[in-house]
This record gives structure tokens, sequence and C-alpha cells, in this order.
């Protein structure tokens, strides 16, 4: 369905002069990429960082895409008749959906990770014209087995990942559809490859911190 709206031009995903602003002191950003592909590490590192509060793997932007979308066909066809008004009111669904780990008046990164928000994108591209993402490389080969490894509990996601053909297979969809969001919609994306950041974890961790809009700081470097 994703890659289908993205072919046909991936109506209502572009922000509209109408929409509103953000209105809360704190800033998103959204940490996404295939499972087993290093977002923990640098999630990790990056929630060490006093500007930086990191949520953990919370349905948080999913809730807010049901509440607004269910009702317009759903994600993502549902984008389009999005008006200001429902913005707004999403706006205000994630932040109640975030305020338990938010501090009242923070004013520095909220990092939501959820790897597979990355099928997420055009939700956030248009709630947030320019909330930073993050997103997680690791070689493919490496990522499929470690799915294949883990004992995962079965999801819609994860029921896929009991044999290598069908993990490989999972994970050539949602990059596939990962690659034609990129080519569609101007995302702000800054990559982040695994095999890098082990190697050279202050230049990595240094282009993450600036697509944040924060300063790399010594001890980000610990958990390296």
């Amino acid at each position: 369905q994703l890659r289908d709206w993205l072919a046909r031009g991936a109506a209502g995903a572009l922000p509209q002069p109408p929409d509103p602003a953000w209105p809360f002191p704190f800033r998103p950003a959204f940490l996404v990429g295939f499972p087993r592909s290093g977002t923990t590490l640098l999630d990790t590192m990056l929630d060490i960082h006093p500007q930086v509060v990191s949520i953990e793997e919370q349905p948080t932007l999913e809730t807010v895409s049901d509440l607004l979308l269910d009702a317009r066909g759903g994600y993502p066809g549902g984008l389009a008749q999005l008006a200001p008004e429902d913005l707004a009111r999403g706006h205000r669904l994630y932040r109640e959906a975030v305020q338990r780990w938010v501090p009242e008046g923070f004013d520095g990164v909220l990092l939501d990770k959820l790897p597979f928000r990355l099928l997420r994108a055009p939700l956030i591209l248009r709630l947030w014209p320019q909330a930073p993402i993050l997103f997680a490389q690791r070689h493919p080969c490496d990522v499929v087995l470690s799915n294949v490894m883990q004992q995962f509990r079965p999801n819609e996601a994860f029921v896929h990942f009991d044999t290598i053909e069908r993990a490989a297979r999972m994970y050539d969809q949602v990059m596939s559809a990962w690659r034609q969001a990129l080519e569609t919609l101007p995302l702000r994306v800054q990559p982040v490859r695994y095999e890098a950041l082990v190697q050279s974890p202050e230049t990595v961790l240094a282009q993450a911190c600036a697509a944040l809009g924060i300063e790399l700081q010594a001890q980000m470097l610990d958990s390296a």
C-alpha cells in the first residue's frame, strides 16, 4: 500500500502553508532502521546527552496515526484528507503520548526510537516538516541473519523472521519502500552506518549530533 501510494504521488505527505507549527518546546526527532541495524547502540550513546530524552520502542506515533487516520481510510491514504485542525490535534495527541517521558518545560530533543517506523516517514514529514530522522544502516547479511537468530515474540513483523528466505524477503520489501520514500519526499534523513559507528564513533556520532542540532559531548563516547 505504501509503495503504491508513493508511486501515485504521495498525496497529503507534503506540508501545506496553512499547516500549524509545532507548539511545544521540545523538538521531536526519530531513530529508525530495520531491526538489528544498530539502533540500540546509537540510542544509548545519544541518550547520554543532557539535551536528549530518548523513548525506547513505544507506539507513540502509531497511536497518533490510528486516531487521526483510521476514520479517513487509514495510513497512508488518509494523509490527503488532513486539515490544519487535524494536524493541530495530531500535535496534541503526540504530546499526550510522550508526556510520561518528557519533563514539563523540556526544550531539548525528544529522540523517539522505533525501527520499523521508517515506514511512517510520510506522516513524520507532514506533522514535523523539519524533524530529523536518523536512519541506522548495517550490512544486509548481518541484519537478516541476526533477526533469524533472535527469539522474538511473534507479531505482524517478527513472524517473518523464522527463516533466512522469509527474513530476506521482508528486508527487501521494507527497504524498497524506504528507498522509494527517500526518492519521492523531502525527508531530513541522516544515515548512520553501524560499522562506521563502531570503527570511528567520534566522527559518526558527531554527524548524528549535528543532524539533531546538538553538540557532541565526550561522555557520549564512553558507551562506544
